[in-house]
């Protein structure tokens, strides 16, 4: 298959660990806040793919700057971002990701254009799925940069070290990944591992709908008196919360404002896991992790 050509495959996928390490057979990156993207390069287009293999060319007119940076046929690896205030915002990202109109779309990409993140190639004129990554990392140094492609730093065995730089500027985590490790397409392997950098919080729970699987538990702060909605998260049969929670009155409430008025005073904490939140205090992607009376 000539992967420039076919354009229907997705990108290889992350395994995930919990603790970073020091090991000399692993090279380590940032993990950028963005949206994971293919970029098929040559020196007269650009075609932009997501991870679930939808083309979104069009979204992003000012990365047709990349194919200035490629001689021949090129398939590139990586994470669309916006920054703020000097790190990656995800929620600023969004917002230019769900503009449709094309006056919108490249106002937005003249005043405040996207960087692709690069951190692989797949593809120079053949092939390069089949070789190492530390290979494919020198083909790829041998690309240039612009204000739109940026290649990716990696550090070889300096995992800790680097974990501890994310954790420092509140980033996302790190990712490790084998540097004898080919590149798996469609497929989530366990030769790249994400290694998230996780907050926690405990918060109390003021609400929850039964679905069919799970628990979703609605959650809030209790600020001078005042419950402050703050997200929700998911509780599986599985986990001891499940049953105290649907044993216990139903919490009805309203929403005013973000102001939450529960009909019955909450009994439960619930302690959660989280990456970042969003500007109004909610969580991005929460995990829960224990449940305790007040």
């Amino acid at each position: 298959m000539n992967l420039f050509q076919a354009r229907d495959f997705k990108p290889m996928l992350l395994g995930e660990t919990n603790k970073s390490f020091n090991d000399k057979n692993y090279l380590f990156e940032l993990k950028f806040d963005g949206h994971r993207a293919l970029i098929f390069a040559s020196p007269k287009e650009i075609a932009i793919y997501n991870r679930h293999n939808q083309d979104i060319t069009y979204l992003y007119p000012e990365l047709q700057n990349i194919k200035k940076l490629v001689k021949t046929n090129t398939i590139f690896d990586g994470e669309i971002i916006m920054v703020e205030n000097g790190v990656p915002s995800f929620s600023k990202l969004q917002g230019r990701a769900h503009l449709k109109t094309a006056s919108k779309i490249k106002t937005k990409a003249l005043q405040e254009p996207v960087i692709f993140i690069c951190f692989d190639i797949l593809y120079q004129g053949k092939d390069l799925t089949h070789l190492p990554l530390i290979e494919r990392k020198k083909i790829l140094d041998q690309i240039g940069e612009n204000a739109y492609f940026i290649k990716s730093k990696y550090y070889i065995e300096k995992g800790l070290q680097l974990f501890n730089f994310a954790k420092k500027h509140n980033l996302e985590g790190i990712v490790a990944k084998k540097i004898d490790s080919g590149y798996e397409i469609n497929t989530r392997s366990n030769n790249w591992l994400k290694i998230k950098n996780w907050h926690t919080e405990t918060l109390w729970a003021v609400a929850y709908v039964l679905q069919e699987n799970s628990l979703q538990v609605h959650l809030a702060r209790l600020v001078k008196g005042s419950y402050i909605y703050a997200g929700k998260v998911l509780v599986y049969p599985t986990s001891n919360a499940y049953q105290k929670i649907i044993a216990t009155p139903k919490q009805n409430y309203e929403i005013i404002n973000l102001d939450l008025k529960p009909k019955i005073k909450p009994i439960y904490k619930i302690k959660i896991a989280y990456i970042k939140k969003t500007k109004n205090g909610n969580f991005r992607q929460p995990l829960f992790i224990a449940i305790s009376k007040k």
